[in-house]
């Protein structure tokens, strides 16, 4: 089977169509089913010369074996002699008094065209790239907005049809064997597109060879200045930078600021006293708690704390586990009071460090233990003070012979925590089955803090009680209880 297409614009099928009145110039298709034609204005007519159609310049044919072309309305009446596009949405036909027309897929519509002749071919590289001749050596151009005149051209002749092999290399033909082959430049200068980003271009044979960018691995092209930098936005920059002027510098970041306390976790929650000479009396374990804030300008990451303690006049400082609560800008630490030494005073102090490791450091407070003064202690004896220095016996039935004159020891120890004051000591004897005692005088070491005794008269053969008591500063005593010896 054949196809003719002529004037009447009939494909071969069983039914003949009806005819189309109008010389057709020009056809271009998309594909087998999309197919346009252009021509002078015409309609449909059937065998009866009676007309089935509107007047157009444009038919299409899409691709339904036995189904005629059909008109298409355009917004212009003049003849249209080509048609060209670079895709299905993207069409153009040229014609008569300069008449440009361009279909998107949806409708066609007139577009500004910058001539008056007579326009008879047109062909592009791309959708931004269309070229346009026709009568008096007229070429225009189309860059995806808008058509311009080709100046560079230097003919009158009429011109019959353009085509390419690449947008670099056209060729336009026309009246009196006129031949133009187009190139896309003859100088360096002719490809420069002003943008510096994209290098400088060359002319070479006729084309525009693209240049290299000019910025350097890591580096960004700042457009508006045309200078290479080091960023253009502050995701360019690592974190805790920003972007100034093409340069990464730190974001200023203030240090963690302190906020009130430490304050004692009871009661009316006071402060902790800052005054050495004045410590906070603490008399159990306690919480102590402080708040901060950040201004997390270079970095997001929380806060961490350090706390720490130490008895005045230590060395060496404790760390105490800080526990905190970012959201509410606090934190805390137990303070293990009750372990600690008696009647003492301590020092206190904490830390609070950003995520950019700027730390804000606290002043020094203080807290002193409660004082506590415990009984003094009888820690050995009484013992005989010769031989095997024996005890003396808690029983009667215990006792056993002491030589006149002996001499009598114990060992004894306090805390001297509220008063710093002697330990004093009391011993009395007496005869078993009496009522009253008779006292004895009772020495110590040297300094008073180690041992006491006392020297036993010379006494009448007997069964005898000796009884004692150690008694600190505060008033406090320690009676250990009764002790026997015999005399013979």
């Amino acid at each position: 089977r054949s196809v003719n297409i002529n004037n009447s614009a009939n494909i071969a099928t069983a039914t003949p169509a009806a005819m189309i009145h109008a010389n057709l110039y020009g056809v271009w298709g998309s594909s087998s089913d999309n197919v346009y034609a252009v021509g002078e204005l015409g309609c449909k007519r059937n065998e009866l010369k009676i007309r089935t159609t509107d007047y157009t310049t444009v038919w299409h044919y899409n691709g339904n074996t036995g189904k005629d072309w059909t008109p298409v309305y355009v917004p212009a009446t003049e003849t249209l002699y080509a048609i060209w596009g670079s895709a299905a949405d993207d069409i153009f036909a040229v014609g008569a008094n300069g008449r440009i027309l361009h279909f998107d897929g949806l409708a066609w519509s007139a577009q500004d065209s910058p001539t008056s002749q007579t326009l008879r071919a047109v062909w592009g590289a791309g959708y931004d790239d269309v070229y346009a001749v026709g009568d008096a050596g007229t070429v225009l151009h189309f860059d995806g907005d808008a058509w311009s005149i080709e100046d560079s051209v230097a003919t009158t002749a009429n011109l019959k049809s353009v085509w390419g092999s690449s947008a670099s290399k056209i060729y336009i033909v026309g009246s009196n064997g006129t031949i133009i082959q187009g190139v896309m430049c003859v100088a360096d200068s002719d490809c420069d597109d002003g943008l510096f980003c994209n290098g400088a271009e060359r002319c070479a044979d006729g084309e525009c060879i693209a240049g290299s960018p000019p910025c350097s691995e890591g580096e960004y092209c700042d457009q508006i200045s045309n200078v290479c930098v080091e960023c253009l936005a502050d995701t360019d920059c690592s974190a805790g930078y920003q972007c100034v002027e093409g340069t990464c510098e730190q974001i200023p970041d203030e240090p963690p600021a302190i906020g009130s306390g430490p304050h004692v976790a009871d009661g009316t929650w006071p402060l902790l006293s800052s005054s050495q000479a004045s410590p906070t009396y603490l008399r159990q374990n306690t919480r102590l708690l402080w708040t901060f804030s950040d201004d997390f300008a270079s970095c997001t990451g929380a806060c961490t704390h350090t706390a720490e303690y130490q008895a005045v006049g230590s060395s060496t400082w404790t760390a105490l586990s800080v526990s905190s609560d970012a959201a509410q800008g606090y934190a805390w630490v137990d303070l293990p009071v009750t372990g600690l030494q008696n009647a003492t005073t301590y020092a206190f102090r904490f830390s609070v460090t950003d995520c950019a490791a700027q730390t804000a450091q606290s002043q020094t407070y203080y807290f002193r233990t409660p004082v506590y003064d415990a009984p003094p202690e009888v820690t050995a004896g009484p013992f005989v003070a010769a031989g095997a220095w024996p005890a003396l016996a808690r029983s009667e039935q215990g006792a056993f012979v002491l030589s006149q004159g002996s001499n009598v020891l114990w060992t004894f120890s306090d805390d001297y925590a509220s008063c710093s004051g002697p330990v004093t000591h009391r011993a009395w004897y007496r005869l078993v089955g009496e009522e009253s005692w008779t006292p004895l005088a009772v020495g110590t070491d040297p300094e008073g803090t180690w041992y006491a005794y006392v020297t036993l008269p010379v006494l009448n053969a007997g069964t005898y009680q000796l009884l004692f008591d150690v008694r600190d500063c505060a008033g406090q005593y320690r009676t250990p209880g009764y002790y026997y010896f015999k005399v013979e």
